[in-house]
């Protein structure tokens, strides 16, 4: 059985609350067919273990580090429509700041153990990542821009 990531992405207005935020990341090609855009608001939708070991240590079998131990679902701010659909089916919740997403040191190399020896980070984690991790500077301040996740299997 497979594991599914379901994230999406929220800014922080100046009266403290959380809103949606703009379709900003360039889908590709199944996502344009999706969709039917060629933006969309969410970020790391597809289906890769390495990076779902990172983001929250789901699905690690290389023993990879996550950047933080998952934080379950935020206090406040977030919409029903997520909350019932996490507890329906969902696990391991978190959220980062995209600043933390920004500052982490991805060229360092990763713990656990690979097939193909000692790997980096940035070697761990696909490609596409860093382009819409690049995309996430258009959110504005890193410090009040998040990714909100969970999963399922």
């Amino acid at each position: 059985m497979g594991c599914d990531i379901h994230l999406w992405c929220e800014v922080e207005t100046v009266k403290g609350t959380w809103v949606p935020a703009p379709a900003v990341f360039d889908a590709d090609r199944f996502e344009q067919d999706w969709f039917k855009t060629s933006k969309i608001d969410k970020p790391f939708l597809w289906r890769n273990y390495n990076m779902f070991a990172f983001l929250a240590g789901v699905r690690n079998e290389s023993g990879i580090t996550p950047i933080v131990a998952p934080r379950g679902l935020p206090k406040e701010g977030i919409s029903s429509v997520w909350v019932e659909e996490y507890e329906y089916d969902g696990h391991s919740a978190s959220w980062l700041l995209i600043s933390e997403l920004l500052e982490f040191d991805y060229d360092r190399q990763a713990d656990g153990i690979h097939p193909a020896g000692p790997l980096t980070y940035r070697q761990l984690l696909p490609p596409r990542y860093f382009e819409q991790l690049e995309q996430m500077d258009s959110l504005g301040d890193p410090k009040h821009a998040r990714i909100v996740f969970f999963f399922d299997n």
